[in-house]
């Protein structure tokens, strides 16, 4: 294993990173693969653990995946290629040899939000209910997965003091050859100065994200809202950080990722803004009659998150306090006893037969009112 350095010159830490890991086979395995796995395991794990809880079925996830992540990787090349097509125009056989980098994180999420819809079409699922429920989750993996382009020395930025400015020979080489293309671009960079260290910022920031993302979804009130909270959060980040990154994929003289992301931020709060008070509500979806586990997927929530309540709409263990159901129970027994007593009244009004019809046709309202 041959180990470089990333150098941290204001605070004085060098890191030893290698691009490979192991072997296997005589056939490098590179770290950033494994980390890119790893995050991807991880954000199946989570996802079956808590999948009952928002009503999603265990087998949904697991075959989802299944044609996700062949889609995704896909679409990440084809993004990355399209908007590099000069690194391949002259080696058209390179597109499909993707051990040689180049994969875009955009196109993957176009990949997975495209098998959504397709696998939520013939499993006659919700595709915004899963999405709601699947995004803190692959925000998540994709703040991971960030790591992985440190070990590869690549998504850094422009020169920075700051003191976590980094460097190391890859990084001042690759400055030094795209020197001119960033001066084109009108991108000033020293080689020799430390660089921001682009890959942190966007994994703190999908983590710290992802986080506000889980607490949202605990407490979501429309289809999308989790949804529209991803593409706004990510977007708005990524943004900002493309700006400062000097190895964007580039359309002309624009970065498209940032451009798109700029798009899908603007879009994103119109329909926010627009819809908010006409989304349907998820307590106000049909429940259906039969509390199998099929269910959230089709619309709305199932028999056993009825019975349950906040439990499984926003998760008991998470802290939901049981006092509603109880003060419930007691305004339900109130009215029961106010229903006694103007019963009794009506009878002892037996004098006056018209004030007790209309008191019972009040008593009859009332306790209606109190089951609503």
């Amino acid at each position: 294993m041959n180990f470089e350095y990333v150098d941290f010159p204001a605070i004085g830490l060098r890191v030893p990173v290698s691009r490979t890991l192991f072997r296997v086979f005589g056939q490098d395995i590179y770290a950033y693969a494994v980390i890119i796995a790893l995050s991807i395991i991880l954000m199946i794990f989570l996802g079956l653990r808590h999948s009952d809880r928002y009503g999603i079925k265990k087998e949904d996830i697991i075959d989802f995946m299944i044609f996700a992540m062949p889609a995704s990787i896909i679409c990440a090349r084809i993004y990355y290629v399209i908007f590099s097509w000069n690194n391949y125009k002259d080696r058209p056989l390179d597109v499909i040899n993707i051990r040689q980098g180049g994969l875009a994180i955009y196109g993957a999420v176009i990949g997975a939000f495209a098998t959504v819809l397709i696998f939520s079409k013939f499993r006659k699922m919700d595709p915004i209910r899963f999405l709601d429920f699947g995004v803190p989750y692959l925000l998540l993996s994709q703040g991971i997965g960030r790591w992985g382009n440190f070990i590869n020395q690549e998504v850094f930025g422009t020169n920075t003091s700051l003191p976590w400015g980094m460097t190391s020979k890859q990084i001042v080489g690759y400055l030094n050859i795209n020197a001119q293309w960033l001066s084109d671009l009108g991108v000033a960079v020293d080689p020799l100065k430390p660089v921001h260290p682009t890959f942190l910022y966007e994994s703190l920031w999908n983590i710290l994200i992802a986080c506000a993302l889980f607490a949202l979804r605990r407490r979501w009130k429309y289809r999308g809202e989790t949804l529209l909270g991803y593409l706004i959060g990510y977007g708005a980040g990524r943004a900002f950080i493309e700006g400062l990154r000097t190895d964007s994929l580039m359309l002309g003289s624009i970065r498209i990722s940032q451009l798109l992301s700029i798009l899908i931020v603007a879009a994103c709060l119109a329909v926010m803004i627009f819809f908010r008070n006409r989304l349907k509500r998820y307590d106000e979806m049909p429940v259906p009659a039969t509390g199998g586990g099929a269910t959230a997927a089709d619309g709305g929530m199932s028999a056993a998150e009825d019975e349950t309540g906040a439990e499984a709409g926003e998760g008991a263990d998470e802290g939901v306090d049981d006092s509603t159901e109880a003060e419930a129970n007691a305004a339900n027994d109130n009215a029961a006893d106010d229903g006694a007593a103007n019963n009794n009244a009506a009878d002892n009004s037996v004098a006056d037969n018209n004030a007790a019809n209309d008191g019972a046709a009040e008593n009859a309202a009332d306790e209606t009112n109190g089951r609503n």
